[in-house]
């Protein structure tokens, strides 16, 4: 009988184990899905399906400071893979001598348009504050800006990871025939990746040029990624 009870407890503890992984698995997946996801599938939720909902967005962030940082943004001019979309994320314990970005985009579906501005200087540092009041989590930055358009067939994506000091500029500018991004003045101490793809849009499978750079130190450098799409 003892071994009978002892089975059974192993049993309900192995089951109470595994509600919690669920629930907590569960939570990660909803935080995935609110911050992963894909904007321009949220314009159909009142209308027929198939419908467009065109909006123009504006968005400002201008911050300084000192501390601990967690931000990220996910930006799509369209509801499917025929518009215009970026990601752009920075986490760390910093001092930020400036987090600014702007963003204007038109989610018209028959010419898409998304500009995109920002600029970062951000450095390192394990802050204790002197009122003991705060107490940020101590970790070296880390982050990265993505933008994809597939009316072009371009995508352009820069992350830096175990970073101690960041500056520069990153700006998009791009519509439906058009694509431009340029990263300016870029100076990174730590680990930063850089990767192109431009690829046929008529062929996913043609793949017009790829790049991959990985730099691990003290670097500073610009970068220009241009795509004119020709319409017959």
């Amino acid at each position: 009988m003892k071994k009978i009870a002892i089975a059974f407890g192993i049993i309900a503890c192995l089951a109470v184990l595994s509600m919690l992984l669920t629930s907590a698995t569960a939570q990660e997946e909803e935080d995935d899905d609110f911050w992963m996801c894909c904007p321009g599938r949220f314009g159909d939720l009142y209308m027929k399906a198939g419908a467009e909902d065109p909006a123009i967005v504006h968005y400002v962030k201008d911050v300084r400071g000192i501390g601990y940082a967690d931000c990220q943004s996910s930006i799509a001019t369209h509801p499917g893979n025929r518009g215009i979309e970026s990601t752009t994320s920075t986490r760390g314990t910093a001092v930020t001598h400036r987090d600014y970005q702007t963003i204007t985009m038109d989610t018209n579906p028959g010419n898409p348009i998304f500009n995109m501005t920002s600029e970062m200087n951000m450095s390192y540092r394990n802050v204790v504050f002197s009122d003991g009041l705060v107490t940020p989590l101590v970790r070296t930055l880390s982050g990265g800006t993505s933008v994809a358009s597939y009316v072009t067939g371009s995508a352009v994506s820069e992350k830096y990871m175990e970073t101690y000091d960041i500056s520069g500029e990153f700006a998009h500018t791009g519509n439906g025939t058009h694509s431009l991004t340029t990263i300016a003045n870029r100076s990174v101490y730590g680990t930063s990746h850089f990767a192109v793809t431009i690829q046929d849009i008529e062929d996913h499978h043609h793949k017009i040029m790829r790049v991959r750079d990985e730099y691990t130190g003290s670097f500073e450098m610009d970068r220009e990624v241009e795509v004119v799409r020709y319409i017959p």
